[in-house]
């Protein structure tokens, strides 16, 4: 859950142990797959305040090839 309302608790996207996969690329989409965030090299970074509240689903691609997907829910308060 990601809740970027300023209180510095879950205020990011966060992926543990990012930094050690080297190069990557994060896809994020909403529910009806349009793309809502896309970034080469993310860096822990994105504070998703200016989406709705609501379930979007990603795609983490890293260095090797390896893909990661999943979701987050995001919730506006």
């Amino acid at each position: 859950v990601v809740t970027p309302n300023g209180d510095n608790n879950n205020e990011m996207l966060y992926f543990k142990y990012l930094e050690y996969f080297g190069t990557n690329n994060l896809k994020v989409y909403d529910r009806w797959g349009q793309l809502v965030y896309n970034k080469e090299n993310y860096s822990n970074d994105w504070i998703p305040n200016n989406i709705s509240d609501g379930t979007y689903y990603y795609i983490l691609t890293v260095a090797n090839g390896d893909v990661f997907p999943g979701f987050m829910q995001v919730i506006q308060k």
